[in-house]
């Protein structure tokens, strides 16, 4: 599940920032309130990340796909696997959204953070479970560097 990629890769950045003495996962308000119980003298951010979108494609691709039928055609299996193992960028955009909020206080911030990535590969690549899975991955950690460069700005609005 794309969230749950999304809540352990915050979850290992967070816990490596050293911002934080420690992160606690909960699924639901009430979970988070009764681990949170015991913690009332500590500052606590709660964080609820969402992937709003993950889009890979390759530019051009019915080109591609008519091109690679013709080398079918005329070069069989042979003309075929080679212009698979041709090479193109596949481009990857990601959207994800993280509401920041601050118990004490009541305040709440909202981001939202884009990443665009290119990856070089090759056609026979574009659609292997390893490969989307992977890009998914690269997708979710390229979003974490925008994350990570809002963090303080979005922890001093917190708890102004």
């Amino acid at each position: 599940d794309l969230d749950q990629t999304l809540f352990d890769i915050l979850e290992s950045e967070l816990a490596a920032s050293s911002r934080f003495g420690q992160t606690i996962r909960a699924v639901s308000l009430s979970e988070l309130d009764s681990k949170l119980h015991g913690m009332r003298d500590h500052e606590v951010i709660v964080l609820q990340p969402h992937i709003n979108s993950i889009r890979w494609f390759v530019p051009n691709y019915k080109e591609h796909e008519r091109a690679w039928s013709r080398a079918a055609l005329f070069g069989g299996l042979i003309g075929a696997f080679t212009y698979g193992s041709t090479k193109v960028d596949m481009e990857g955009i990601t959207e994800v959204s993280i509401k920041y909020s601050h118990p004490k206080s009541g305040r709440v911030a909202q981001r939202t953070y884009t990443q665009k990535t290119v990856e070089n590969v090759t056609l026979l690549d574009t659609d292997s479970y390893d490969r989307r899975r992977k890009r998914i991955e690269a997708s979710v950690r390229s979003v974490m560097k925008d994350i990570r460069a809002d963090l303080d700005t979005v922890l001093q609005e917190l708890s102004r």
